[in-house]
C-alpha cells in the first residue's frame, strides 16, 4: 500500500483522534500491532473499552488499519488483546458484558485466511454468549432474536 493510501486510511479511521498522542507513531513501525497489544491495555481503563464506548472504536480502528493493508495477523492480536482486556474488566467490576464484538471480528478474520472452521468457532461462542446473556430478557419477536448474528451462524454452517 502506498504512504499516501496509509495517511489516508489514518484518517478515514480517525486514529489521530482516537489514539493517545505517545501511540499513534506504532501505527508506522513494522512491528506496530505488537506494540499495540502490549500498550493498548496500559493506556485504556477495561471499563472504557466495552461495547458502544469510545474507547473500543479505538481499538477497532487500529485493527481495521491493519486489516485494510490485508495484515490480518496483525490485526488479531489486536481484536485478542481487546477480548483478554474486556475479561480483565470483568474480573474487576464482577459484572458481565457483553464481548461479542471481537468474537465477529475475530471470526471475520479468520474466514478472511480461509480458515472456515476456527471462523465458525468463533460465531459459534458470539452466538452462546449471546443466549447465555439474552436469558430471561423478553425478545419482541422471534424474529429479533433470531436475524442478525444467529442468521450468520447459520448461513457458515450450511456452507
Amino acid at each position: 500500500m502506498a504512504q499516501e493510501d496509509i495517511e489516508q486510511l489514518k484518517a478515514t479511521l480517525k486514529l489521530k483522534e482516537r489514539l493517545p498522542e505517545s501511540l499513534y507513531p506504532l501505527l508506522d513501525r513494522r512491528d506496530g500491532a505488537t506494540e499495540f497489544a502490549r500498550e493498548l491495555p496500559k493506556n485504556f481503563d477495561p471499563t472504557s473499552i466495552m461495547d458502544g464506548l469510545p474507547g473500543q472504536d479505538t481499538w477497532t480502528s487500529v485493527a481495521a488499519f491493519y486489516r485494510a493493508q490485508g495484515r490480518t495477523h496483525e490485526a488479531l492480536l489486536i481484536y485478542y488483546a481487546l477480548y483478554d482486556h474486556m475479561l480483565v474488566a470483568e474480573e474487576q467490576t464482577r459484572k458481565r458484558f457483553h464481548k461479542g464484538t471481537p468474537l465477529v471480528y475475530l471470526s471475520d478474520c479468520y474466514t478472511n485466511l480461509g480458515y472456515v472452521l476456527i471462523a465458525r468457532r468463533y460465531l459459534i461462542l458470539t452466538l452462546v454468549k449471546t443466549l447465555f446473556e439474552s436469558s430471561g430478557k423478553s425478545h419482541q419477536t422471534r424474529q429479533e432474536f433470531t436475524s442478525g448474528l444467529c442468521g450468520e451462524v447459520g448461513y457458515l454452517i450450511r456452507n
